[in-house]
């Protein structure tokens, strides 16, 4: 998919050019203000083994990063015909629980290992900060085309869980799920971006958008015990808003 999107795009990009030499001059550059979504459904996991009572105990955490909104900002300026540059900015953030499911060894017999399972807040957070080759393409007097493609600047703050705790009582045939510790790393990382954005113009200065645009990175994050778990980050983003047209 990202292939593909990255394909259309260039193509685009290079017929731009053409496009602009047969309609009427694009503006020097648009801001632009939107809300939208991030389609970015994932998961991932991390396993966990330490020693108990003369035994490995184990536990299995399992991370939902979930679609949500995202808000996004940035600026366009055509430099020399239909090219120019570009930069902008979004958040977005998730707060879906990850599921912790563990086996902790019985402190009078062996082999006799109980369960315990529950969850935790796990909070993701991405901000990025894109820089952008673009294409204006002017599709008549009232529509422009903005094509763009570049860099991304990213970082994550993600809650990781860093070790299981647990009530028990005599006799110990069962443990109770309890709170585990947590950290929540915080690492930068350079992706990719590319997306286009349709304007529609109401006026000489001012217009409304409609934004699609992928971003995706890979990210390392510090883990309990010097690990590190890599998860992806970004994802298909779209969105709508304002366009000051300059």
């Amino acid at each position: 998919m990202t292939r593909r999107i990255i394909i259309a795009l260039s193509i685009l990009a290079l017929a731009a050019p053409l496009a602009y030499a047969q309609q009427p001059p694009a503006p020097r550059g648009v801001l632009s203000i939107n809300g939208g979504w991030q389609a970015s459904d994932r998961t991932f996991s991390d396993s966990l083994t330490f020693d108990q009572y003369a035994e490995t105990a184990r536990a299995d955490i399992d991370y939902a990063v979930k679609a949500g909104p995202v808000y996004e900002g940035g600026l366009g300026v055509r430099l020399w015909k239909a090219l120019g540059f570009g930069v902008s900015f979004s958040s977005y953030k998730d707060s879906s629980p990850a599921a912790v499911s563990a086996s902790i060894p019985h402190p009078f017999f062996f082999g006799r290992a109980r369960a315990i399972e529950g969850s935790v807040n796990a909070p993701r957070e991405e901000t990025t900060i894109n820089a952008q080759i673009m294409a204006f393409v002017p599709a008549g007097s009232r529509v422009l085309l903005i094509i763009s493609a570049g860099p991304s600047f990213m970082t994550v703050r993600q809650t990781l869980v860093t070790s299981v705790r647990w009530d028990e009582s005599y006799p110990y045939d069962t443990a109770t799920f309890r709170a585990p510790d947590t950290r929540t790393p915080s690492e930068s990382v350079t992706g990719f971006n590319a997306g286009a954005d349709l304007v529609f113009r109401f006026g000489r200065s001012f217009g409304i958008g409609a934004l699609v645009r992928y971003t995706q990175a890979k990210v390392d994050l510090a883990a309990a015990e010097g690990r590190t778990i890599t998860v992806d980050a970004g994802g298909l983003q779209g969105g709508a808003g304002i366009r000051l047209i300059f």
